[in-house]
Parts: C-alpha cells; structure tokens; sequence
C-alpha cells in the first residue's frame, strides 16, 4: 500500500488526478481499504476517485465496498441517466431501478418529500444518513427530478408509486414524529398526520388538537380537516365533536347543526354540562344562521345576555328586556 500511496502523493503535487477503476465489483477488501485510507488522507488535495460498477452487476458483499459507499465524502450515481436540474420526474420503472441501486439517494428523495423540507438534518434523521451525505444527496436528487422545485406538498407522486400504503403511512408517521420533536409548526405536523390511517400514539391527538385551534382563524377549512380526522378516530369524543360543529358554524351551518343535535340528543350522563350548554348556545346561533327559529329575536336576546354575563341564562324580567333583545 505504501508504494502506491507514494506514487499517488507525487502525482497531487503536479496537479489535479483523477484515479478511475473499472469493474470495482473484482476490487479485493485490502485495496477497497487502501482506496478510503487514501481519501481520507487526501481530502484536502484535489484527488478524484471513480470506482464503476458495470450496468446490471449487482453490489458487491464485501463490507469495504458498503462503507466507502456510505462515506460523507462519497457520492453514488447512475451515470446511465443523468438528469439535468428542471427535467421532468422519472417513470415509476425508473423509481423501482433507483430502490435497486440507488436506495440511499431514492430515500433522501422520499424523506424530503415527505418532511416538505429540504434541511439535511431533518431529512438525513428520516433516511437515516448523516447529514452531510443528506445534502449531497438532496442536490443531486434534485437534478436528477426527483425533486423539482418548488418542493410539492408531497413531492412526486411516483416516488410512492413503489410502496404499499402501509409504508407509505410510516414514512409519514416518522416524518411527523421528527418534525415535532424539532418543534415544527403544529400544523406542519398535522398535515403529515391526516395521510394516517390511526392514531395509535398519544402526542397525535394532542398536535390535531393543536393545530386545529391555531389554525382556526386564519385556516378555517383547514381546523374543520383536523377536527374532522380526531372525530374519525373517536366519534364518541363529545369535546372534539363540539369543536368541530364550531368550525363548522361559518363554513357548513348544516353540517354544524347535524353535530350539535347529536349532543343535545345524547343521553344523560354522557356529555358534560358545560358541552351541554356551549352546545344550546351554538344550535340557537345556528337556527338564526339558517332561518329556522321560530323565536329568533329571544334565542340571540339569550346568547347576548349570556355573552354579557358570563353566566347562566337570566329570563327577561319584562317587555323592555325582550325589547332591548329583539333591537339588538
């Protein structure tokens, strides 16, 4: 090794070199070792090493050859198919060759569209690679299109093409468990969390909570998707049903309505006072958004001397009361 590394060492300090092997797959473990010691000795030099693997030859088992391929200063391509930055995504017979022999870059690819995001910590976390090697990949996932820009919600579709949807649903429940664990937006987080078929951990339903009552003025539709997903989970959550015919109320009125009679229907016992009555206040409120109380003027007269005294409801104590309630 050392008469090699002497000439190579002479050569850099001519200049530039290039060191190019051809069928790398009949490299033995001791020059694959040779070859990393002499990178890593050689990173500041302008050294350039090509290992090829013929088309169709599969990966060689010796474990040199893994490591070195997994090195932040490596980088793995198919120069089969290079594609220029802006070009279209590739065939779903293009994304299944990539699992096969580019499985790092294609999962960089997924956990970028998955996350929405293209910061190599969060990224490398979700592929499971460093995030040096993360951001090298990411660029050239990128110009190879499988991430044009500017990143889609979920990326392309065909880089799920590949997976079932139980894979598909994990990588977005890993990609949401990253996001909020670094402190992501909530509602970031909770737009990874409607893909999911379950919510089997307690810290979801807290984020859907949350993202629904942060959402709930400036996104409206999007606290009722939230709502609408926590409902779904467990339609006998008398809180969450309240929230949502809430939501409800300024977008679908009908809707909100159909909620709240199943609350004012419910049996004894089963909803708690203060949802009982949050629940008479919005049905009225509702009968006046659709027209359909007969005794409009006193229902609004009752939500307005409730809103006034943050109490129970007082009856009119005479016609200048149900006056003043009928004016307002």
């Amino acid at each position: 090794r050392y008469a090699p590394h002497t000439v190579v060492c002479g050569l850099l300090a001519r200049g530039p070199l290039v060191l190019a092997i051809d069928d790398a797959h009949w490299c033995d473990e001791g020059t694959l070792r040779f070859i990393d010691e002499l990178m890593r000795s050689s990173h500041h030099e302008t050294l350039t090493v090509l290992l090829h693997l013929p088309r169709g030859v599969p990966t060689p088992a010796a474990a040199a050859f893994h490591e070195l391929a997994t090195r932040d200063y490596c980088t793995v391509v198919d120069p089969g198919s290079p594609r220029p930055a802006g070009t279209t995504a590739p065939a779903s017979e293009d994304v299944a060759e990539l699992a096969r022999r580019e499985p790092r870059l294609l999962a960089v690819a997924r956990a970028a569209a998955a996350l929405h995001s293209t910061e190599p910590d969060l990224v490398g976390a979700l592929a499971g690679l460093p995030s040096q090697t993360a951001d090298r990949l990411l660029e050239e996932a990128g110009t190879r299109g499988l991430l044009p820009g500017p990143l889609p919600a979920h990326g392309t579709r065909l880089l799920w093409d590949t997976l079932s949807e139980s894979e598909r649903q994990r990588w977005y429940a890993q990609a949401a468990e990253i996001l909020n664990d670094a402190a992501a937006p909530v509602e970031q987080v909770a737009d990874l969390l409607l893909e999911q078929s379950r919510l089997d951990r307690p810290w979801m339903r807290t984020v859907l909570r949350e993202a629904a009552a942060a959402s709930r003025h400036h996104r409206p539709a999007a606290a009722v998707a939230y709502l609408t997903r926590l409902h779904a989970a467990d339609t006998e959550d008398a809180s969450v049903r309240l929230d949502l015919a809430e939501a409800l109320v300024d977008i679908d009125p009908s809707a909100a309505r159909g909620h709240l009679a199943h609350l004012a229907d419910a049996p004894s016992g089963t909803v708690d006072r203060p949802v009982r009555e949050h629940t008479a206040g919005l049905l009225r409120l509702v009968a006046l958004m659709l027209h359909e109380s007969p005794d409009g003027p006193a229902a609004l007269g009752t939500l307005l001397r409730r809103a006034a005294s943050g109490g129970p409801d007082v009856p009119p104590a005479g016609p200048a009361a149900r006056g003043t309630g009928t004016t307002a």
